[in-house]
């Protein structure tokens, strides 16, 4: 039993032939558990299609829609988590940066970097050496407290302006305003916090999640969102700001977070708008 459940473990590395066998089967699992959910209690059909075109199986019923993507969103929540440490620990294994697990979590690319991750072979990691100061040696702040507050206050901000573009220029309410602004918020909130330190997982938790509940606010204030539609949404939100900020706790415990940290935010400020324009 206890070998059964190392994949619920972030630490150590994982083979492609074991990260392919669990990541099959797990699909596999899902697939089924989705299509009986979706036939049992929402009868509605479920296909593999319906992973990438979920616009199938809905409704003109919207009440009935929100109940049903909320339910299936919540319902993959711990497939996600055990598939982004499964992810994590096999990057560790190809030696490649830990920052690419987000791509777990993205659409359509899912598919092809779990296939890339199934044959790529094992490596030792090459850390880049850093070059002098980057930016944010500049501007972060030294202490515990100020990293962790302009981390949380960044993100939080940083999320607002996503949902204003998903929603006011491209119309859509998706995977990217429910799933990856979160994600991502959580995500990069705890790279900020943890830049010039290594810190425990449950206060990157904390951090993770006061960024999520800042963007909530934010979106109230600005009158975004009502209050209704925020409290339907938290059950998403905080677990994937979770997951999110659990994935930037272990790229901080990886090695240099100087080295790793910036390139990661980089690349989060341009992966949100690009996932919001595809859909």
């Amino acid at each position: 039993m206890k070998k059964m459940l190392q994949f619920l473990r972030w630490d150590g590395a994982l083979g492609r032939g074991g990260y392919a066998l669990w990541g099959f089967v797990l699909m596999a699992i899902k697939y089924n558990l989705d299509r009986a959910l979706a036939a049992w209690v929402f009868e509605r059909p479920w296909s593999a299609v319906n992973y990438f075109l979920a616009g199938n199986v809905l409704s003109m019923d919207l009440p009935q829609d929100v109940k049903f993507g909320v339910a299936m969103v919540l319902w993959g929540l711990p497939f996600a988590w055990i598939g982004v440490a499964l992810t994590v620990r096999r990057l560790r294994d190809a030696g490649l940066p830990l920052g690419l697990a987000v791509l777990f979590v993205v659409p359509v690319l899912n598919v092809l970097f779990f296939l890339l991750l199934s044959v790529l072979p094992g490596r030792e990691p090459q850390i880049p050496a850093r070059a002098g100061r980057d930016w944010l040696d500049r501007w972060l702040p030294h202490s515990v407290w100020g990293s962790a507050a302009l981390g949380v206050v960044l993100t939080g901000l940083a999320g607002i302006g996503a949902v204003a573009l998903a929603v006011k220029v491209f119309r859509g309410y998706g995977i990217a305003v429910f799933v990856m602004v979160p994600f991502c918020v959580g995500l990069v909130a705890v790279l900020l916090y943890g830049y010039r330190r290594r810190p425990d997982w449950g206060r990157c938790a904390v951090v993770a999640s006061a960024a999520v509940t800042l963007l909530g606010l934010g979106l109230i204030a600005f009158m975004m969102e009502g209050l209704v539609c925020l409290l339907m949404a938290a059950p998403l939100a905080y677990p994937l700001a979770i997951l999110g900020g659990t994935l930037g706790y272990w790229i901080q415990r990886a090695g240099e977070p100087r080295v790793r940290t910036p390139p990661v935010i980089q690349t989060f400020a341009l992966a949100v708008p690009l996932l919001a324009a595809g859909e």
